[in-house]
């Protein structure tokens, strides 16, 4: 490269390199005066042990020191290390330790504008404005010799193998990356440039991009080795830069969407159409620009490229009809890797311009030496290639830049809030939205406290303490409507407790994007409601039902994903309060939209934003019909079973069964547990009444002295029946499920039923176990405070979904109480449901999981529900994910009362 400078030096030596249109004049350099700058700032910097690390920094806006300082790091054989001036002080220095940690070298200087114009006039004897006036000669006096000798050796030495630049990028990590680019990579990509876009020695640049960033730097490449002038520009004027097309004769611009935009709408004497080339890039194309461009015959060529490649590797002119295809340049090869059954992978491209790595981080590079650009991309059947999912910190959002950083500062002002990360992503209507996360703690302590810091009140902000990220969501929300335009107000907002962090403290936005990526958000919601005939009716003792009558939810979530759930309710209230056309309604009216308004980065977070709307606090079955779905979308979201996602043991496979037994004649009874026993089972749970319980399990007992035995009485005894009760202790009964009828008084007197089983415990052996007893929050807390009652049959419905259920069973561990899962005479979606809860290290009690076909003739899930010797498979083989199965949707259209699908 500076070989090619000593040759234009000696051909052309007096002719303008370049224009510096500075804010108070323009200085113009020949190729003899660019030389002499350059060597004689590095022979200067070697004078001083500058770069005695082998590095050299700077901080520099675009100016004649980047030029010379960029020529000097190959003639001194230093690396230069470009910082963004425009970065704060603090986000300098981070990149300065980068560079100083990734290197070992010790302290790397950063020479500031000054400092190199200070250095310039001691090494030349001459200020650079002075040396401008020269006319394009340089000085003759006997330091120039000793500086053109020193030139000439290091032309003859110059190793064009080393690495010249490095320049930070904002990786996606959020640690800024330090790119290594070779003399090799700017040559060879500036070379590939040329023979795309000019021809030798032909055409004026326009240098409006700041140098500190490869698009700008590789102008002043382009136009060195094509033997072309450039007008560089230390601060942008889109009325100056039109005028000087004109003036200087300029053929081509590099600019980016705000660039050409801002020309666009300065261009009234129709200057930009005569531009050869303008070459747009740093963004996905905005469609809105491009037509405004066409209007005015621009002639825009859009380009893809990075730091990492050296600028750009493709481009194409943009005509209408235009349809994003682009060509490689010259030398480049690209791959794709993974492609989907469109053709879209990701993209590896090797080439001349591809960077020699990263000082302080591993390089994107394959193991055959291809990189890993980290954007998705096609090629078509003509070599056409075409790239989506940029990555870029600015958001275009319908022609309008979003910068996050603003949108950030005015999340900072939220109290609770203690740190934010914005971010964009796609939308169908505005192309791109941000989207927020935040740090928060909207616990009344914080809120309160940031308030006072602030000089507000809760009335002034309308934020108060919540207890849920959801709810602290839509306060923020609500907060911003009128403070920002829904341009810049969050598509979504996603509150954390904490950021994930990167080893030096920084956000790891990467991460915030793949939890993102992971968000549980819904887009519709479908309701099945069906009613079955029971195979045999089941009597127990409050009733005989010959029919089951209950509805399905099916979540669908935003990449088309879903998730089921089984609403357990009874058509009548015998049971609990709730009924299934109550719970149907609540979920058609209110639950569906509250859902699908809201984003989830977790199912454990959906009841608890439920728990948040006083209308649904007397529905936990209708919650529960809804909030096990989420549970099942998020495995299938991140590839897990449920039993996993609920912290269950995820190696185990299987998991035991019982079979329900109901109320009929005594032969009839042990005839089906000698069923239940063939068919593998070792445990059963019996229907009993007073009338005839005691003789049929005395049998059942006797022909089966190892078998796990549960009774289940249903409410239907009383404390005269205790001579009953007690005879069951002789028994070895594994528990007896709600023994005691709740309309009873004893004659003791008025008292709780919880109460009266206690009492019932002290004189029995046999543990009691609860289940109707347990209707709201308060009988929860009475019979948690009953400490001899130390038995729960757990149905997820009544807790209002899993994580409740998931929240009693850690205190039922924590409290050495033993809980199994019970039934509810439901289907395959609710039985895989419990039996995920089976594999939890302190459920050790096998719960009424069995067979569809002990009731329905068909099961309502797809694979049916079948029982392996009285063990139930989870998550066969094509349903690892989730619950394990999909809803049987040709049996419920059989059985069908109603099917409704709600769309957001």
């Amino acid at each position: 490269m500076i070989r090619e400078l000593q040759r234009l030096a000696q051909n052309k030596g007096g002719k303008v390199f370049f224009y510096a249109q500075l804010d108070k004049n323009t200085l113009s350099f020949s190729y003899r005066q660019t030389r002499f700058a350059a060597a004689a700032l590095a022979r200067e910097i070697e004078k001083r042990g500058i770069a005695k690390t082998g590095f050299v920094a700077c901080n520099l806006f675009n100016g004649p020191e980047f030029v010379f300082l960029a020529l000097a790091a190959a003639y001194g054989n230093f690396t230069l290390a470009v910082l963004n001036p425009r970065l704060s002080k603090d986000e300098q220095i981070l990149r300065k330790i980068e560079l100083e940690n990734a290197t070992k070298s010790g302290k790397v200087e950063v020479l500031t504008e000054e400092v190199i114009d200070r250095l310039l006039l001691e090494g030349m004897g001459i200020s650079v404005s002075d040396l401008a006036r020269l006319d394009g000669v340089i000085p003759a006096y006997p330091r120039a010799l000793e500086i053109l000798d020193y030139a000439e050796k290091h032309e003859d030495e110059f190793d064009p193998s080393r690495i010249g630049l490095v320049m930070f990028t904002s990786g996606t990590s959020g640690t800024p990356k330090a790119t290594q680019l070779s003399w090799v990579n700017l040559i060879g990509s500036a070379n590939a440039a040329n023979a795309a876009l000019t021809k030798p020695g032909r055409g004026v640049w326009q240098l409006v991009l700041p140098m500190c960033h490869i698009g700008g730097f590789q102008v002043m490449m382009r136009s060195l080795l094509n033997e072309n002038v450039f007008v560089l520009y230390s601060r942008y004027q889109p009325t100056r830069v039109l005028n000087d097309a004109l003036t200087y004769k300029v053929t081509h611009i590099s600019v980016v969407d705000k660039i050409l935009s801002d020309l666009i709408e300065h261009d009234n004497d129709k200057i930009i159409s005569q531009y050869s080339c303008i070459l747009l890039g740093g963004a996905a194309l905005n469609d809105k620009t491009i037509r405004k461009a066409l209007r005015a015959k621009a002639k825009v060529f859009a380009s893809y490229g990075m730091t990492e490649t050296s600028s750009m590797i493709a481009c194409a002119p943009i005509s209408r009809g235009f349809d994003g295809g682009l060509r490689l340049l010259p030398g480049y090869q690209t791959r794709i890797m993974r492609p989907d059954n469109k053709g879209v992978g990701l993209l590896h491209v090797m080439g001349p311009g591809i960077f020699k790595g990263y000082l302080n981080a591993r390089a994107s590079l394959s193991a055959d030496g291809w990189f890993v650009t980290g954007d998705r991309a096609v090629v078509d059947r003509d070599g056409f290639l075409f790239v989506f999912e940029r990555t870029e910190d600015l958001i275009i959002s319908g022609g309008e830049n979003i910068y996050p950083a603003e949108v950030r500062e005015a999340l900072l002002q939220v109290p609770g809030v203690s740190d934010a990360c914005v971010f964009g992503t796609a939308d169908e209507t505005w192309g791109y939205r941000p989207v927020a996360f935040i740090q928060a703690d909207y616990s009344s302590e914080a809120i309160a406290h940031d308030h006072e810091v602030l000089g507000l009140s809760e009335k002034d902000t309308g934020i108060h303490a919540a207890t849920c990220a959801q709810e602290y969501a839509r306060m923020i929300h609500k907060y911003l409507e009128p403070r920002m335009s829904h341009l810049h107000h969050p598509k979504h907002i996603m509150v954390v407790d904490a950021f994930p962090r990167t080893a030096i403290g920084k956000t790891d936005v990467q991460a915030l994007k793949q939890l993102y990526d992971r968000r549980i958000d819904i887009k519709s919601v479908s309701l099945y409601r069906v009613k079955q005939p029971f195979k045999t009716p089941v009597k127990t003792s409050q009733r005989v039902v010959e029919n089951r009558e209950s509805f399905f939810v099916e979540l669908q979530d935003w990449a088309g994903r879903t998730g089921i759930a089984e609403c357990v309710s009874f058509a009548t209230n015998w049971y609990l309060p709730e009924t299934i056309e109550e719970d149907y309604a609540v979920v058609k009216e209110r639950i569906a939209s509250i859902i699908m308004d809201e984003r989830y980065l977790h199912p454990r977070e959906v009841s608890r934003s439920l728990a948040t709307f006083p209308s649904l606090v007397a529905y936990p079955m209708a919650k529960a019909a809804v909030e096990p779905a989420f549970w099942d979308l998020y495995g299938k979201i991140v590839g897990k079973p449920l039993c996993e996602l609920i912290g269950g043991d995820a190696a185990r496979k299987t998991v035991s069964g019982g079979v329900v037994i109901g109320i009929m004649e005594d032969d009839a009874t042990v005839a089906a547990v000698d069923r239940a026993v063939a068919a593998g089972y070792t445990r059963v749970k019996i229907k009993i009444s007073p009338e005839s319980a005691l003789e049929k399990v005395q049998r059942i007992r006797k022909k089966y002295s190892e078998l796990s035995i549960f009774l289940d009485a249903n409410q239907s005894f009383t404390e005269e029946h205790l001579d009953i009760l007690h005879k069951f202790d002789a028994l070895d009964i594994t528990c007896i499920e709600e023994p005691l009828d709740p309309k009873y008084v004893p004659i003791q007197g008025e008292m709780s039923l919880l109460e009266r089983l206690s009492l019932l415990q002290e004189t029995l052996q046999t543990p009691i176990c609860l289940d109707e007893s347990v209707v709201t929050a308060q009988d929860m807390e009475h019979a948690m405070s009953l400490t001899n009652l130390r038995c729960y049959a757990v149905k997820i419905a009544k807790f209002g979904g899993v994580q409740p259920a998931l929240d009693f069973c850690a205190w039922a561990r924590d409290e050495g109480i033993r809980v199994w899962m019970g039934g509810m005479f439901d289907t395959g979606v609710s039985k895989r449901l419990h039996a995920a809860f089976e594999t939890l290290s302190w459920v050790d009690l096998s719960g009424d999981i069995s067979d569809y076909h002990e009731y329905f003739e068909y099961d309502c899930a797809f694979p049916p529900l079948i029982m392996d010797k009285g063990s139930l498979h989870l998550n066969e083989e094509g349903y690892e994910a989730g619950l394990g199965c999909v809803l049987n949707k040709p049996y419920l259209e059989k059985c069908k009362l109603e099917v409704i699908h709600i769309v957001k």
